[in-house]
């Protein structure tokens, strides 16, 4: 892999280095150029061609034709230099897991990568690929064995390697202009699927009895869901709230948010949202779910990013967009805060007994713990379109995936100032 610099100056303080000469870390190589149409710096990372600057535009493919992206490339590298990496996947796809990888036997993982089904070992080693002959969005865990779905509705079984078993489609409307595919695929327990179609129609899938338990037409993009027993509730990208039911698909209420939100579930089965307004119950005893102010003081930033867990006892982690805060069980008062510099849609997952984690689509994974203490941090590339998923297996092993990687991170090392 080389690096390639372009539209670089000298000065009379700072030299080129001789040509195959050796630098050292951190020795300045020149100043940005003074070129038109402003000062600016062109920077490759490639695959071949060391002493040849590549084209400003092509017409072709440039990670086919040996040219990676820069920013991703280095910031990926220096995860790997981190004293808790123990290994590392990365995706051939730039754009990263459609979904999440399925946790199998002995910590594995079998996840997506483009049309290329993977079986990663516990310790980051691609074991199989298998090509897959269609697009496809996810790989699900449905009667105990591995299944993928496909765009076209296809539920394929598979086994431990790979290979193909029984399937099922999922009935799926067709019409003059186009027919209809899958979108993304939700799981939110097991056997149980929420897909979101491109006719805009979300269909509830039982997927032990490989059934449509029921369609609900006109569905907005959603970037967040939580069920109950009862209700199905889902958080738009345009910031509204539909609450449907969970027997039959009907929409119960609808609110529109004033700015952007988080729901969680707490522990008594009741659904608490987290915006500008404070942090609510919605209790799902009620049709369409009564809305009770739960804390006015936990208020998320305008205009900004949030996340919200509760925990079993609960205890509410929440983070408005630039302090990560806790909240008191009993009686709802903030016990600390802990300023954080997070972009993209974060997420906060309980790791363990004593500490939360914060991911981020844009690569941060940051462990706190309960107390507010930061416990380790690192980050990899990602943007707005990455998955988000972490794991803390029993080997002790915290597995991360943000954007086209996936970490394998020592979680002792990882969280060392905290002691867990």
């Amino acid at each position: 892999v080389y690096s390639l610099y372009g539209h670089m100056m000298e000065t009379e303080t700072v030299k080129f280095p001789m040509r195959l000469s050796c630098v050292e870390l951190g020795q300045v190589l020149g100043v940005v150029g003074n070129v038109r149409p402003a000062p600016h710096l062109h920077l490759e990372i490639k695959l071949a061609g060391p002493d040849t600057p590549g084209p400003g535009y092509s017409w072709a493919n440039v990670y086919d034709e040996g040219w990676r992206h820069p920013s991703r490339f280095i910031v990926n590298r220096q995860a790997w230099t981190h004293p808790a990496h123990r290994w590392h996947l990365t995706l051939n796809d730039p754009v990263g897991l459609p979904s999440a990888p399925l946790p199998v036997a002995d910590f594995s993982l079998m996840y997506l990568d483009g049309r290329t089904l993977r079986l990663a070992t516990y310790d980051g080693r691609v074991l199989w690929r298998v090509v897959l002959n269609a697009p496809a969005l996810a790989v699900i865990e449905s009667r105990g064995q591995p299944t993928v779905v496909y765009a076209d509705g296809l539920m394929q079984t598979v086994d431990g390697d790979g290979a193909p078993l029984d399937s099922w489609r999922l009935p799926l409307n067709a019409s003059l202009n186009s027919d209809e595919t899958l979108l993304s695929v939700h799981t939110t327990a097991p056997d149980s699927a929420f897909v979101r179609t491109s006719q805009g129609a979300l269909l509830a899938v039982d997927m032990a009895e490989r059934a449509l338990r029921w369609r609900m037409e006109d569905v907005p993009s959603f970037g967040q869901i939580q069920v109950t027993p009862t209700l199905v509730a889902l958080l738009t990208h345009d910031q509204r709230l539909l609450v449907l039911n969970q027997a039959d698909g009907a929409l119960l209420s609808s609110a529109q948010l004033r700015d952007s939100g988080s729901l969680a579930l707490l522990p008594d089965g009741a659904l608490a949202l987290y915006g500008v307004g404070g942090l609510w119950r919605i209790d799902p005893a009620n049709a369409g779910g009564e809305w009770a102010l739960l804390n006015e003081s936990a208020r998320a930033q305008t205009g900004g990013v949030n996340a919200l867990t509760v925990l079993p006892d609960n205890r509410i982690f929440a983070f408005d967009g630039a302090t990560l805060r806790a909240y008191a069980s009993d009686s709802g008062v903030e016990m600390w805060a802990l300023p954080l510099a997070v972009s993209g849609q974060p997420q906060i997952s309980v790791i363990d007994t004593d500490t939360v984690l914060l991911t981020s689509t844009h690569g941060q994974i940051i462990a706190v713990s309960h107390g507010g203490q930061l416990c380790g941090a690192a980050q990899v590339y990602g943007d707005d379109r990455a998955t988000l998923w972490a794991a803390l297996g029993s080997d002790n092993v915290l597995r991360v995936a943000v954007g086209n990687q996936v970490l394998g991170l020592d979680w002792a090392a990882f969280s060392l100032p905290c002691g867990t």
